[in-house]
């Protein structure tokens, strides 16, 4: 019988045997493959082991054999989230609400698929509701502080959270997104204090991962870079769903051994914005290697030119990722030689270990010269004022990024501030913000002829080297005007952590941070920074 068969499958769980586990529900599946139980146990086990697409098929299989199976519904919605299907993910968690109206499952998950989709206010709506339906619950409390900091209530968000801790003492997730939301309120002691207590507890894998990556934030924007850099070493670890997998077949670097005279691959990593950023390493870790040792650096193809140009004894090549499993895999676009490997982030220990350490010439990529040759001709032609890139928000801005950015509506004090010409840095379609801001303040953004500001990186940072200053949120662009050496006025949210705790962002010498007062407090920061301007 299958629930035989089901209960050892189980069993073997608990026991934490999930091989074992495993093998059991398969051999269910194969005897009874019309039995939903079965699928849905192995989808279970699979969920557990971190294997989310495997998860989603069998999840996927045992709905098609019983759809009024809410239960399993409500795993494949989870299921979908991980894999970024979010649009599934929302459906799926409201069939299950319509279902079973009034369950905090149901309602959670389609809170969280919202925050994934950008629609904050209606997901704090939603646990808002929740809430007044049974304000004696703890994880109900939770949500609704959770989603309030999404939306960058975070004082709102903290006394939620606050309430949900009174109501379930020393529960570790609570503490985690209580953590979490005061180090956004650069309350950066009491946050430290809280992740800790949530590590010291018992909690999944991932939790754990997740807590442990916020500590090692918190640890960076105090400036404490040694045990910080120590700690941001679990952004690889594979219990983080944004960790990837780096398939390279060499040894890889353990930390400590000298460098000197190896043939090298290094991989960069993460965002574009943190590949350009560490980046600013590589004279470092030329020297480290020494004249009998070699670099092939993997980075985003289109910088390929720039780092050559920069680094002429550099092999650049391009990098690619892909999913397999729900887990993105990085590995080299073309064929690499070396005897040693490491992430571009695993340097920042050896070569930035303290601020002293960032105090490098600025300017450590190289634009083409005649195209920035073109571009300052082309910017002649523009009126005068002082020529001042422009960019306002992330490429990405769901899964709450849109709280780090300010509306277009508070930046008057810098677009109505008098002798500045400004030019657009902001990839993607712009037409549409361009024209509010034209209506709204009577300026307008000059678009550079024939520029695809996206995949042209290139002219991007040909352009950047000829203005004569930049401004905006950290994304792609502020890094390349960073990187190319052109004066920057960086515009943060509250203790943000890439700053490392410093006035002057140590990535970029030159570089001034005009850091926010409070999550929304955007009208204050674009005072400020028009004044520094």
């Amino acid at each position: 019988m299958p629930k035989s068969l089901l209960d050892r499958a189980h069993k073997a769980l608990a026991d934490q045997n999930p091989a074992l586990a495993e093998r059991i529900a398969r051999q269910a599946t194969e005897r009874f493959p019309k039995t939903s139980a079965a699928w849905r146990t192995l989808g279970l086990i699979l969920q557990e082991a971190g294997r989310t697409l495997e998860a989603f098929e069998a999840y996927e299989r045992a709905l098609g054999l019983n759809p009024n199976d809410v239960d399993i519904a409500l795993a494949l919605s989870h299921a979908a989230s991980r894999l970024g299907m979010k649009d599934e993910a929302l459906a799926l968690a409201s069939y299950f609400a319509q279902t079973r109206p009034g369950d905090f499952a149901g309602i959670s998950a389609q809170c969280s698929a919202l925050l994934a989709l950008g629609r904050v206010q209606e997901a704090h709506d939603l646990a808002v509701q929740a809430l007044g339906d049974a304000p004696q619950e703890a994880e109900r409390w939770q949500l609704a502080g959770k989603t309030a900091r999404a939306s960058g209530g975070l004082e709102q968000a903290a006394q939620a959270l606050q309430e949900a801790l009174r109501l379930k003492p020393n529960d570790p997730r609570i503490q985690y997104d209580l953590a979490w939301t005061l180090a956004d309120m650069g309350d950066l002691e009491p946050a430290l204090d809280g992740v800790e207590q949530a590590l010291a507890q018992p909690l999944d894998a991932e939790t754990r991962a997740t807590a442990a990556f916020l500590r090692a934030t918190i640890l960076l924007a105090k400036g404490d870079l040694k045990a910080g850099w120590r700690a941001y070493q679990v952004r690889h670890d594979l219990a983080l769903p944004s960790a990837a997998v780096f398939d390279l077949p060499l040894p890889r670097w353990d930390g400590q051994s000298k460098l000197a005279g190896h043939a090298l691959v290094v991989m960069a990593e993460q965002g574009l914005g943190d590949e350009i950023a560490f980046m600013g390493m590589i004279p470092d870790l030329l020297e480290q290697l020494g004249p009998a040792g070699q670099l092939s650096l993997c980075a985003d193809q289109r910088l390929k030119g720039l780092i050559e140009r920069s680094w002429p004894t550099v092999k650049a090549v391009g990098h690619q990722t892909q999913a397999q499993l729900a887990r993105r895999h990085r590995s080299p676009s073309a064929p690499v030689d070396g005897d040693l490997w490491l992430p571009l982030g695993d340097l920042l220990p050896l070569l930035r270990s303290s601020i002293a350490d960032f105090d490098r010439p600025t300017g450590f990529l190289k634009p083409d010269p005649a195209k920035s040759a073109h571009w300052r001709a082309w910017l002649r032609t523009l009126p005068e004022g002082t020529k001042t890139g422009v960019t306002w928000r992330s490429h990405k801005m769901g899964d709450e990024r849109g709280r780090n950015f300010a509306p277009l509506s508070a930046w008057g004090p810098i677009f109505t501030k008098p002798g500045l010409t400004f030019v657009n840095l902001q990839y993607g379609d712009t037409s549409d913000e361009c024209a509010q801001i034209a209506a709204q303040f009577g300026v307008t953004i000059h678009q550079a002829p024939d520029l695809d500001l996206f995949n042209d990186l290139e002219g991007l940072a040909a352009l950047s080297a000829a203005l004569d200053m930049g401004i905006g949120f950290s994304n792609a662009s502020t890094n390349l005007l960073g990187a190319v050496g052109t004066p920057l006025h960086l515009l943060t949210p509250p203790a943000s952590w890439p700053a490392l705790g410093q006035s002057l962002y140590p990535w970029y010498p030159g570089t001034q941070v005009h850091e926010a007062d409070a999550y929304g407090g955007w009208d204050g920061l674009m005072a400020k920074a028009a004044l520094a301007l």
